[in-house]
C-alpha cells in the first residue's frame, strides 16, 4: 500500500495534536478525543468530534486509500509517510464510529543523555546494551502496549555498523531505520495478507542478512524468527510479555507447540531478554529498564540469568556462548561480568 498524502485541512480540529512532536496517539472512541502524550501521560480532551467532520475525515481517507468504508466494509485503514490511521464504522460497535492514529515519526527518541537523566538505565546498563549490539547478540524486548519496545528497537539499531546488511520486517513502518541512517545498509520490508511474515523472514535470509529485525513477534512467524537465528543471523525482535522469564513461554505460546523443543531453542538462539516498565507519575509518562537476562541451554537445563531486576542488578553472569560471540567480534566484556561454567 502506497503512502497517502493527506492535506492538513482533513484533519481539522485534530492538527494541532498532529502535529504536537509529543503525542504519539490521538483516539476518538464514539464519544470522547483521548489523547497519549509522552510528557503528560494519557488524558481525555472536551473536544467533540461531531458526525458532520467524522463522515467528511473518513471519506477523504477511503478516497485516498481508493476503497470504501460502510457497513460492508466496516474497516478502514491507511497510511501517511508519519501516521497510521485506522477507523471502525457504527455498524460493528455499539459507540459509535472509532478513530486511532498512531504516529510514527522518523526519529529515535532515546539517546545517551536523555535515557541517564530520566533513570530510563543507568551508564553501565546503557554500555551493556551498547556492546551486547556489538557483539552480534540476539534480543527479544518485552513490555507492554505503548512501553516504548519500538523506541529501544530503533536506539540498540544505533550500534550496528552501517556496512552490516540488516533487514526489517514490519506490518507498518515504524522502525523508520533508512530515514534514521539514509547510507545505512537497510532494507524495509512490509508484509501483506499475500506477503505473509513467514515469507519475509524466509526472503530476508537469502539477502547475505546480519541483522534481520521482525517489529513484532505475534504468530507462528515466531518460529521462522527462532530458525534465523539458527544460522547465525543476528535477530532482534519485541513481544508481548510481562516477565523477561516468560519469554520462552510465550514463544511457545504463539507458535503453537508445547513440546521442550520451542523453548530450547529459545534459550540457545537469543541471547538477551529485555522489559521496560511504563508508569503514569503526578509528573507524566516514566519509562524504564526493569529487566534484563542472558538466555542459556544446557543439555540438563534452561537457565535464564538475571541481570537486572526491578531495576535494580542481581546477578553478573555471562554465558559462554555471548563470551564467545564477545570475543568473536573483539567487544570487551565490561569488568563486573562474571565468566564461567554455571555448573562450577
Amino acid at each position: 500500500m502506497a503512502n497517502l498524502v493527506v492535506k492538513d485541512e482533513v484533519f481539522g480540529v485534530l492538527l494541532p495534536f498532529i502535529k504536537d512532536k509529543n503525542i504519539t496517539d490521538i483516539r476518538w472512541d464514539g464519544n470522547n478525543l483521548w489523547i497519549d502524550d509522552l510528557n503528560k501521560g494519557r488524558y481525555i480532551t472536551d473536544i467533540k468530534l461531531d458526525d458532520n467532520f467524522l463522515s467528511n475525515f473518513t471519506q477523504r481517507i477511503a478516497d485516498l486509500a481508493n476503497t470504501n468504508f460502510n457497513n460492508s466494509e466496516p474497516v478502514l485503514e491507511g497510511e501517511t509517510d508519519n501516521l497510521r490511521i485506522s477507523c471502525l464504522h457504527p455498524s460493528v460497535t455499539n459507540t459509535g464510529l472509532a478513530i486511532t492514529i498512531r504516529k510514527t515519526e522518523a526519529e529515535c527518541r532515546l539517546n545517551n543523555e536523555n535515557m541517564i537523566d530520566t533513570n530510563y538505565c543507568d551508564k553501565e546498563t546503557l554500555e551493556l546494551l551498547t556492546r551486547l549490539v556489538k557483539a552480534r547478540c540476539s534480543f527479544v524486548i518485552t513490555g507492554d502496549t505503548g512501553s516504548g519496545k519500538t523506541e529501544l528497537v530503533k536506539f540498540l539499531m544505533k550500534s550496528i555498523p552501517d556496512k552490516s546488511t540488516t533487514l526489517t520486517v514490519e506490518d507498518n513502518y515504524e522502525v523508520r531505520a533508512k530515514a534514521l541512517r539514509p547510507h545505512f545498509d537497510c532494507t524495509e520490508i512490509k508484509v501483506t495478507d499475500k506477503f505473509t511474515p513467514r515469507k519475509a523472514i524466509k526472503a530476508s535470509l537469502r539477502q547475505n542478512t546480519k541483522w534481520l529485525i521482525l517489529s513484532e513477534a505475534r504468530s507462528s512467524e515466531a518460529l521462522n524468527l527462532i530458525e534465523a537465528a539458527s544460522t547465525g543471523c543476528s535477530a532482534m525482535t519485541t513481544v508481548h510479555s510481562w516477565d523477561v522469564r516468560t519469554i520462552p513461554d510465550r514463544f511457545e505460546s504463539m507458535i503453537g507447540e508445547t513440546s521442550n523443543d520451542v523453548k530450547n531453542d529459545v534459550h540457545s538462539f537469543f541471547d538477551v531478554g529485555i522489559l521496560i516498565i511504563k508508569k503514569e507519575t503526578p509528573e507524566g509518562i516514566r519509562r524504564h529498564i526493569n529487566q534484563i537476562c542472558f538466555f542459556e541451554h544446557t543439555p540438563e537445563k534452561n537457565y535464564v540469568h538475571m541481570i537486572l531486576d526491578d531495576g535494580v542488578r542481581v546477578g553478573n553472569y555471562m554465558p559462554k556462548k555471548i563470551v564467545k560471540k564477545f570475543n568473536l567480534y573483539d567487544v570487551e566484556i565490561p569488568d563486573y561480568i562474571e565468566i564461567g561454567d554455571i555448573n562450577e
